[in-house]
């Protein structure tokens, strides 16, 4: 189904005949009313979405309105009801019939890619996951692994709740819900679920908020290898799980099954963390390599854990069991960090300028740097090749790979390329930024996020396994790389060097409801007829509704008698 534009009239300042539009990153047409207003025809697109509307002047100036223009489902219409009354009990067969029924199709608002498995949350606040489940990691009370997404369930700590973000590391998957609540599901050996056990959960369990999370609400989480990083909203960290590099940051190296304060009385007194990101990889060297790093809201970097390979950035090799500053007398002197993204024993850093630095391992060219050599502090990512003159937006660290988003919704990656995570058609590593492949099933989509995953499933370079997903502005997700547990979601276990698309998930059904009761059992034969079973209501005539997934409503009012 494609989705038709309107007459779309944009008010600003300046405007000329010479200006252009984009939406989404369509070009159209503008026509010039004045230099107050001009107006353009909106794109075809095929699925519902959001788009950013951008204006460029004769000069080259650019303003951007973020979300400025939204593709709905079309509205629905209701003509009729059979039969038009029934019993007060309800349990009553009716067909509605109408126009503009439709299943909605699941719309993604964020991805991430774990070890082996991945995750996804809905513009619905609900989680959806894939590939390897031997733990549990999938939250479907299950271990068997599922190669098409899968709900998480919500029968019991997730029932009404409404997730926001999420993170995945090689076992075990986190959650966050809008209250700032945290939870988990997986594997558990380290204690990395939070909940004071050991005790794998193939279903959500709540992280325990009993000791310093009491009181507290989470604003952002991370996780990998087997421990886990949260932020709350005055900027403090805590940490759980595996504890052997000192990646808890709590001056110990002893597991925490529940949540432990980050040591804020060095590097980080007073400072105002804005970001976490947690580094490591579950291998049989178990989880001594793992660290975790911070970002403070003045653009700098924090680390601890540890340091073999100089993933702190701190110009050493020495673990830290308390956080340590990230140099910035090289390439990070006067810049301003924006985000930041941890690997398997390397980090990237994204600066206020576009531009992607990086540190750590690099003995498969992750850094980007068109070198092998690892570096003990921040290096340039090589921006000669593909990266010339590209404005990055989004960066994530995989297990000994990287990979961007430009500007523009367009994919780069770099490093380790045995699976195909690289995405350019190829198996051959690369020191240097590739372009992933955009012919296929990304042609013409729009990238708004991007997750880089995998693994370190032994101990040499055939054993790590890495996978890519990819979101784009519709809500749909992509993937490349490592499948043989599922983890592409594409309902096939073949690896894939180029973007394949994950299977989408048709579970927007309209709702019915009756007077204030909603029918169960909706079922939409054709976009005209929608049948369903009344729910019990008291005696009166009542109004029927339809909703759409994107909750749009039609009303046939005092049509309906319960008797």
């Amino acid at each position: 189904m494609i989705w038709f534009g309107e007459a779309v009239y944009l008010n600003g300042s300046n405007f000329s005949a010479l200006t252009t539009v984009k939406f989404g990153g369509v070009s159209v047409t503008p026509t010039y009313i004045n230099e107050n207003m001009i107006s353009v025809t909106a794109p075809a697109v095929v699925d519902p979405q959001t788009v950013d509307i951008t204006v460029t002047d004769e000069f080259g100036q650019t303003n951007t309105l973020t979300g400025g223009y939204v593709y709905n489902l079309p509205a629905p219409t209701v003509t009729s009801i059979t039969p038009n009354k029934g019993p007060l009990a309800g349990g009553q067969n009716v067909t509605v019939s109408g126009s503009g029924f439709v299943v909605g199709k699941t719309r993604f608002k964020q991805i991430v890619a774990g070890g082996l498995h991945s995750c996804g949350v809905t513009d619905k606040g609900k989680v959806y996951c894939w590939g390897y489940n031997n733990y549990g990691q999938l939250g479907n009370n299950s271990t068997i692994n599922n190669s098409i997404p899968v709900a998480v369930n919500i029968s019991g700590v997730l029932a009404g709740k409404n997730i926001v973000a999420i993170a995945a590391a090689d076992y075990h998957t986190i959650a966050l819900d809008s209250n700032g609540q945290v939870y988990t599901w997986g594997y558990n050996s380290s204690g990395q679920l939070g909940n004071n056990t050991t005790a794998n959960s193939s279903v959500p369990v709540a992280v325990n908020t009993t000791g310093v999370l009491a009181g507290k609400t989470i604003k952002a989480i991370s996780s990998r290898s087997a421990h886990n990083l949260a932020l709350d909203t005055n900027g403090q960290v805590y940490a759980w799980g595996s504890n052997a590099g000192g990646q808890l940051g709590n001056s110990s190296t002893v597991n925490s099954s529940v949540p432990v304060v980050v040591n804020t009385t060095g590097v980080l007194a007073g400072k105002t963390i804005v970001a976490v990101s947690a580094n490591g990889s579950m291998s049989s060297y178990g989880n001594i390599y793992d660290s975790s790093m911070a970002l403070d809201s003045n653009g700098l970097v924090y680390s601890w854990g540890s340091n073999l390979h100089g993933q702190l950035g701190n110009n050493s090799t020495t673990n830290s069991l308390v956080a340590v500053a990230v140099n910035t007398s090289g390439v990070l002197s006067g810049k301003f960090i924006t985000k930041i993204a941890s690997g398997n024993s390397h980090v990237l850093a994204l600066d206020s300028n576009g531009l992607v630095y990086a540190w750590g391992y690099n003995g498969e060219g992750e850094l980007g740097n068109n070198s092998t050599t690892s570096s003990l502090v921040p290096v340039s990512v090589n921006t000669t090749g593909a990266l010339a003159g590209k404005i990055i937006s989004d960066i994530s660290a995989g297990d000994h790979y990287s990979t961007a988003k430009d500007s523009t919704g367009h994919i780069y990656s770099w490093g380790y390329n045995g699976n195909g995570q690289l995405g350019n058609n190829t198996t051959t590593s690369s020191s240097v930024p590739v372009s992933v492949a955009s012919t296929g099933v990304l042609s013409g989509k729009n990238i708004s996020a991007i997750s880089a995953g995998g693994g370190l499933y032994g101990t040499n370079l055939a054993s790590v396994l890495s996978h890519t997903l990819a979101l784009d502005t519709a809500g749909n997700i992509y993937s490349w790389g490592y499948n043989a547990n599922g983890q592409l979601g594409n309902n096939s276990t073949a690896q894939s060097t180029v973007p394949v698309s994950v299977t989408p998930i048709y579970s927007g059904l309209p709702t019915l409801s009756l007077g204030g009761s909603l029918a169960t059992n909706v079922n939409v034969v054709n976009s005209t007829t929608l049948t369903a079973t009344t729910s019990a209501h008291a005696a009166s005539l009542v109004d029927t509704t339809v909703t759409n997934y994107d909750t749009q409503s039609a009303t046939l009012a005092n049509s309906y008698n319960y008797k």
